[in-house]
């Protein structure tokens, strides 16, 4: 019998983690499915805690129960792991929930753990080439206007889901001062003013944006979508259009698809992964990290 081991981010979306929990375990039990709970103190000690489920030859599935930065937390260290990992989303943004076709909601997420099957997906890796310092992640790595967005985001705890980034993202483009950056994917070149540069592992991010809609977890490469310097007001009213993906085309927007990207900038850019600001800045190498991860999906993904 297969046991499985759940970890629990109780901060996720301000304690929906436990809540979902609840949804799942009388559905895991039903299937006649072993499972141990395990609740993190942070993420440092999310990652402990994969890492050892992984690591347990008891434990057959690693469940993973929060945001995109759960996710994000177990796949820096279980990268090749034999033991797969299934996703229970349980966050405000849940993006890559979406990007491998899982439910948002607990008890339909529980029956792919019952019913679903393994499939092994991408992840990236970004290279500050200043300090050296890397970093894995799952959906997106941001520079520019998320920074502002995801600040703005801690004054307000009290929003939740789609709602909570769409406020992010207002404040992001109307406080965010274009840079210049240089772009390198393959032989293709972005250089001048932006206001967003995102590299993209999954189609969506911010709660199911469609900033690179074409993007696959499978393909072995990384989508980037730029967002050119242009007026606030402009921004402001073609914003609505990402999340239907309709912004592909526009003028304002340079897309590109490649296994590594580079950024520089004239003045170094903070690097933000799946909605953590992190230490990292441009100068920047982001590189895809093909077929690196085991994961629980529903059939026929």
């Amino acid at each position: 019998m297969t046991r499985i081991r759940i970890i629990l981010n109780p901060a996720a979306r301000g304690g929906q983690s436990t809540r979902a929990l609840q949804r799942v375990m009388p559905i895991l039990e039903r299937a006649g499915l072993r499972a141990d709970v395990a609740m993190s103190r942070d993420l440092a000690d999310l990652r402990r805690l994969a890492l050892e489920a992984s690591d347990d030859r008891d434990v057959g599935l690693v469940a993973m129960c929060g945001g995109d930065g759960t996710s994000t937390a177990a796949a820096q260290v279980m990268v090749h792991a034999d033991t797969p990992m299934a996703v229970i989303p349980a966050g405000t943004g849940n993006d890559f929930a979406r990007g491998l076709g899982i439910p948002i909601d607990a008890r339909a997420a529980a029956r792919v753990i019952v019913d679903g099957f393994d499939r092994t997906v991408d992840l990236a890796q970004a290279t500050d080439l200043t300090s050296g310092e890397t970093r894995r992640f799952a959906c997106v790595a941001g520079l520019g206007l998320d920074l502002i967005a995801l600040q703005a985001l801690r004054d307000v705890p009290w929003l939740t889901g789609p709602l909570k980034y769409t406020y992010g993202g207002l404040r992001g483009l109307l406080g965010y001062r274009p840079r210049w950056c240089r772009v390198i994917v393959g032989d293709r070149v972005f250089d001048g003013d932006a206001m967003l540069v995102a590299i993209t592992n999954t189609p969506t991010y911010g709660g199911g944006m469609r900033i690179n809609p074409a993007a696959r977890l499978d393909d072995g490469e990384l989508d980037v979508c730029v967002v050119r310097a242009t007026s606030r007001a402009n921004l402001v009213v073609k914003y609505p259009l990402v999340y239907l993906g309709k912004h592909v085309g526009l003028p304002e927007i340079w897309q590109a698809h490649g296994s590594r990207v580079k950024v520089e900038a004239e003045q170094p850019m903070t690097l933000c992964l799946d909605g953590e600001i992190t230490s990292l800045a441009s100068p920047l190498l982001v590189e895809a990290i093909p077929m690196a991860l085991k994961v629980r999906v529903p059939a026929g993904r």
